[in-house]
């Protein structure tokens, strides 16, 4: 069994970032910058690869501490999923997650130092179960390029929401 969560002392929940992760390219070193550098009272990160042979491991390794703030999950193959589905999974089997909030990350951002901050914030006042820091295409300009962009990824991003309350029975099906 994975340890608890450290429990914050400052009135925010404890978290854990998961990332699973697939290679090191040039990208890596800001990245886990970023997510080290965060100005929250209480998290750790998990990493999830696939196997040692992933050159990210090499570059995560050394990052683990006897103190909890970072660990490495190996997930193994995956089978009847998705490797990033199933990295992920293995990662959140890792913890227990009584009284913290689970955030997920990829591996390609470069947050700013409050991201973690403000992410959980509206979890924290209890104005919201979920928060997301997903990207929305915003379009700048009135070409049509950029609009079919912009309603492309806002109805990918909206799907899931659309067949649960589909599922839930709570739009009229003409």
């Amino acid at each position: 069994m994975a340890p608890a969560p450290v429990p914050s002392t400052s009135g925010t929940p404890s978290a854990a970032i998961i990332v699973a992760i697939k290679g090191a390219g040039p990208w890596l070193a800001d990245f886990l910058d970023a997510l080290l550098g965060q100005i929250y009272p209480s998290y750790r990160i998990v990493f999830a690869v696939e196997a040692r042979s992933n050159p990210a491991f090499a570059r995560l390794e050394p990052l683990r501490d006897s103190g909890g703030q970072i660990e490495l999950v190996i997930a193994g193959e995956a089978s009847g999923r998705a490797q990033k589905v199933h990295n992920l999974l293995a990662a959140a089997r890792h913890f227990t997650a009584a009284g913290l909030v689970v955030v997920f990350a990829d591996a390609d951002i470069v947050p700013p130092t409050d991201w973690l901050q403000q992410l959980i914030r509206p979890i924290a006042l209890h104005r919201a179960r979920v928060t997301s820091g997903y990207r929305w295409q915003i379009p700048v300009n009135r070409r049509l390029p950029s609009w079919i962009v912009a309603l492309a990824d806002m109805s990918i991003a909206t799907a899931a929401r659309f067949a649960l309350e589909l599922v839930l029975g709570r739009l009229d099906r003409d």
